[in-house]
């Protein structure tokens, strides 16, 4: 019953700590859902969150945990961020945009539907994991991320993957199978990630040029 709102990470270090109670604070850290679970589990959050700090690694997979917390807005040097298998229904864009030295970042397995444009903004990624979710579209500012090599959005919603796509020039995996895909073609989509790369780049040419070209993309029908 204070003005507390956030639990230092430090705290973990109190090794004979046994029952933390921060009932009646407005705590914005750690998660709801880690302190439903009790001092134990807090304790164990606190340390993954403070080793962080680091490795600049952090994982928080399995955790029920429903948002991004607000937190990793200040771990600014994190590369490596793994939330698989939790609730997350958006990614925050105020903690996103914090976290522009990320190279891995996995949200797998949530109930993400919005892949937002703030990711755009994260041009040091190489590995992006959105896989298992409800996505419906991914973000045009996605062909930002230029160091990507390796994307995986299996098992969403999307029935269309972004022209803009095609300007990721590294990108050498490209995961993308049960979506109801209705763009690029099935043809296109059965090929290769350097062929369905090249579909797209055409298309993103053509909204700059204006002149469209599929010659030898192998369609069976105009897209």
């Amino acid at each position: 019953n204070n003005q507390v709102r956030n639990v230092p990470s430090w705290t973990w270090k109190l090794s004979r700590l046994t029952t933390l109670n921060v009932e009646g604070n407005p705590l914005e850290s750690p998660p709801d859902k880690i302190l439903e679970r009790g001092t134990k589990a807090v304790l164990a959050y606190l340390q993954l969150m403070d080793r962080s700090r680091v490795s600049n690694r952090l994982e928080l997979d399995s955790l029920a945990i429903d948002a991004l917390p607000v937190e990793l807005g200040q771990l600014p040097t994190l590369t490596s961020l793994s939330m698989t298998k939790n609730e997350i229904r958006e990614l925050d864009p105020d903690v996103l945009r914090q976290l522009t030295n990320l190279k891995t970042l996995s949200v797998a397995h949530n109930k993400l539907t919005d892949a937002h444009h703030v990711l755009g903004r994260l041009t040091n990624m190489t590995s992006l994991d959105l896989s298992h979710n409800m996505i419906k579209q991914l973000p045009v500012t996605i062909g930002e991320i230029r160091s990507l090599t390796m994307l995986n959005v299996q098992r969403n919603e999307l029935e269309m993957l972004p022209p803009h796509l095609g300007n990721l020039n590294l990108l050498r995996e490209m995961k993308i199978d049960h979506n109801p895909l209705l763009a690029p073609p099935p043809e296109v989509i059965a090929g290769k990630t350097t062929a369905i790369l090249e579909y797209l780049r055409r298309f993103s040419e053509a909204n700059r040029s204006g002149v469209l070209k599929l010659v030898g993309m192998q369609l069976s029908s105009i897209p």
